[in-house]
């Protein structure tokens, strides 16, 4: 049961951040340090062509998720976060630590195992 909240909190992050890449304001916020910097078997920032060191990438996807979108979510207006907002970090280390892994021929962390 714990992984099928985690799911919805992962299909609630993402539609989040893929509904905020839609607001110039936002997309402001994201890409690399340095324009133009990469990082090798760096973390992927979906829905853009980013892939950045993790801590970038966990920022980038954290301004997406947490993007103002208007909705006034008061279920959540007493604890200051949705669900969907803690998820950034995971997912953006969860691929870090996937592509590391098949660069280095090992097996690399599955959606299950992130969401369990």
């Amino acid at each position: 049961m714990r992984s099928e909240a985690a799911f919805y909190g992962l299909i609630d992050a993402l539609a989040s951040g893929f509904r905020a890449l839609r607001d110039p304001a936002c997309t402001r916020w994201l890409g690399p340090v340095v324009p133009g910097a990469t990082m090798a078997y760096g973390a992927r920032v979906p829905g853009t062509s980013y892939v950045l060191d993790p801590v970038q990438a966990a920022f980038n996807l954290g301004v997406m998720v947490g993007w103002p979108d208007g909705s006034g979510d008061e279920a959540w207006s007493s604890s200051g976060a949705r669900p969907a907002d803690t998820l950034a970090g995971v997912l953006v280390v969860a691929d870090f630590l996937a592509r590391e892994a098949l660069a280095a021929a090992r097996p690399p962390l599955t959606l299950q195992d992130v969401l369990i």
